[in-house]
């Protein structure tokens, strides 16, 4: 079928049409042998109706694509409904039956135009989704970025924060070293002092023969004092 097709669509060339006829009746056989019945027989049909147009046989040309009319019923399929009304209209205009002709021709013009709007609203509806899609992955960036983002300033407070307590902790070791080295060094000096006076206090030593002496004579003051005051 597929032969036959593609020598129907170079008709004008020498030898095509008969090339054209040959494989699409071979088709024909295979189908009816093998009682093969499906979306493909429809095609079939229209394309020996166009064949037997070109060949300017009308009455077969009307034969198959009533034929196929009568199969898409059975397979419904727009496009391929549209191509029997365009060759029925094409073979009554020929044969001169301008009724049927305009019967048909606007039957092809109306399902032609259906099928034009409906293609362009499934073409719209596809554009659409893929603007939709296009929508919803452009969001799912937008909240993959601002999740990084989240998650690499949380990064950085956690790095600042620890930085922050680390050197806080720093600095107090330091400022409790210092104060310890300050009370060491008091503690030095205070017991270099203590050391000094009681060293210094030691070099002061009174002997105990000192000692009588001082005693007697404070006595023999104290006794002379005594007479004193006996006298007066």
């Amino acid at each position: 079928m597929r032969l036959g097709i593609s020598s129907l669509e170079e008709a004008n060339q020498p030898g095509n049409l008969q090339k054209a006829e040959k494989y699409l009746n071979e088709s024909l056989n295979i189908v009816n042998t093998y009682n093969l019945l499906d979306d493909s027989k429809v095609i079939l049909m229209n394309q020996l109706s166009c064949m037997y147009l070109e060949k300017k046989e009308y009455q077969k040309t009307i034969q198959y694509a009533n034929l196929a009319r009568d199969l898409e019923k059975q397979f419904p399929n727009p496009t391929n409904r549209v191509e029997s009304f365009e060759f029925l209209a094409s073979a009554y205009s020929e044969m001169g039956d301008s009724k049927n002709a305009k019967i048909y021709m606007d039957k092809y013009t109306y399902l032609k135009d259906t099928i034009r709007i409906t293609e362009k609203n499934n073409t719209d509806y596809s554009s659409n989704i893929l603007l939709q899609d296009s929508k919803k992955n452009q969001e799912k960036i937008s909240s993959i970025k601002i999740i990084i983002i989240s998650a690499l300033s949380l990064v950085a407070l956690l790095f600042i924060t620890f930085y922050w307590k680390k050197k806080n902790k720093i600095t107090h070791e330091k400022y409790e070293d210092l104060i310890a080295k300050i009370n060491h060094e008091k503690q030095l000096n205070h017991d270099e002092l203590y050391n000094k006076v009681n060293k210094s206090n030691a070099s002061v030593t009174i002997t105990d023969e000192t000692v009588k002496a001082l005693l007697l004579k404070l006595k023999k003051s104290l006794k002379a004092q005594k007479n004193i005051f006996v006298k007066i």
